[in-house]
């Protein structure tokens, strides 16, 4: 359990299946294929409605380490995420990409979300 939006991506960070995956996608095309058919293959899986879609925190981490280790894909994945149902964190990372607040940088995690870094390499 995290306290915010910031706090989710650096707890995310520390977990070792993500810094392992994030290394991958680093150094191996296979590695960003995957994960971009992973983010599509889970944002198009049909949601109860009356509940939070289970696949959120994936779908954000997915789209948080593909703005880092395939920034060319990042627009393309994230109206993919923005499209996934009944997400929270996910959506609102996408949403932070495709529309980001208006601010004197080209920097779009500056402003009310905090920076938002990459996590480290393993």
């Amino acid at each position: 359990m995290v306290s915010g939006f910031r706090s989710f991506f650096q707890a995310a960070g520390r977990e070792p299946s993500v810094r392992t995956l994030y290394t991958a996608m680093l150094t191996s095309g296979e590695a960003h294929e995957e994960v971009l058919g992973r983010i599509h293959g889970l944002s198009r899986l049909a949601v109860d409605r009356r509940y939070e879609n289970p696949n959120d925190t994936a779908l954000a981490v997915l789209l948080w380490l593909t703005m880092f280790a395939a920034p060319d894909y990042v627009q393309i994945v994230a109206d993919v995420v923005d499209r996934a149902p009944q997400c929270w964190y996910a959506k609102k990372l996408a949403n932070r990409i495709l529309t980001p607040p208006p601010v004197a940088s080209a920097n779009v995690w500056t402003g009310g979300l905090g920076i938002i870094s990459p996590p480290p390499e393993c």
